[in-house]
């Protein structure tokens, strides 16, 4: 079983670790990445963010935590100015991302975490496996009518990656004609939208479709989803 003298050689931090709360909750999670083959170096890094976590989100009393929460508290501990002479930054984006990163694992395991609001859809859920991209797709605009079109295809049988592909594509839509609210849209709109993204060297190197089947997708899903209003 994992231990601080692993980590922590002085002994007035290793006590430090050892006297703060949730001793055994920590000593698992540690203990998880270990057995993963996590380096000690790494895992002295953990150790010490879930210290910070524990302070900075007030842990001592049990209660359910919400993703605002954590992002406030990250934001604190990202401006938390240690007493030291080489400290040059005031905002360390690194140490907000490992807090958010480390808080929403170890407080799911612990079933301390609120549902994130991705989690919430199903749909999401069954086609995109990575948080990030359930993040994405969650906090986008015109969510409850991209739902309704992949809930379209969904129900007549399209597959996972057809969903995951058009899903992908109602973003592209909307980013490329400026569609974030329901508004009345032009076929003329659509075709420079759509020849605008066929012609990006970037979307020609993701996919392997030709010029025209990628503006044939573009032209296409714009008139059935999103409930576009073309004139």
């Amino acid at each position: 079983m994992f231990s601080f003298d692993q980590i922590i050689n002085r002994k007035y931090y290793r006590e430090k670790h050892i006297h703060a709360p949730f001793l055994e909750e920590r000593l698992t999670y540690l203990q998880y990445w270990l057995d993963r083959g996590i380096s000690l170096h790494t895992i002295r890094s953990i150790a010490q963010y879930l210290l910070r976590i524990i302070e900075f989100l007030h842990l001592e009393k049990y209660k359910v935590i919400t993703l605002a929460e954590i992002e406030k508290s990250a934001t604190g501990w990202a401006k938390y100015q240690y007493n030291h002479p080489q400290k040059k930054a005031a905002f360390s984006k690194a140490g907000k991302e490992r807090f958010t990163w480390y808080a929403l694992d170890w407080l799911k395991k612990l079933n301390r975490l609120e549902p994130l609001p991705e989690e919430r859809i199903p749909l999401f859920n069954k086609i995109f496996e990575r948080r990030k991209a359930l993040r994405r797709h969650t906090a986008g605009p015109l969510l409850k009518e991209r739902l309704m079109y992949l809930k379209y295809w969904d129900d007549n049988g399209a597959k996972e990656g057809t969903l995951r592909r058009i899903a992908q594509y109602l973003l592209v839509i909307m980013d490329y004609l400026s569609f974030f609210k329901l508004r009345m849209i032009s076929v003329n709109e659509i075709e420079k939208a759509a020849e605008h993204w066929a012609k990006n060297k970037a979307t020609r190197r993701r996919e392997s479709n030709t010029q025209s089947s990628l503006k044939e997708d573009l032209l296409t899903m714009p008139h059935t989803g999103l409930k576009c209003l073309v004139f």
